[in-house]
């Protein structure tokens, strides 16, 4: 059970680490993307 529990609070710490330091990239290829959609959509 405490095994079970500190592997559990690794994962988590990890994911969120993970996250975090890849927010700012997802960040910026969502406005990218965004940004391209409605450039696109009053291009055409």
């Amino acid at each position: 059970m405490n095994f079970l529990e500190g592997y559990i609070q690794n994962t988590r710490l990890k994911v969120y680490q993970l996250s975090y330091e890849d927010f700012t990239i997802y960040n910026i290829i969502i406005s990218l993307s965004n940004f391209l959609f409605s450039y696109n959509f009053t291009y055409f």
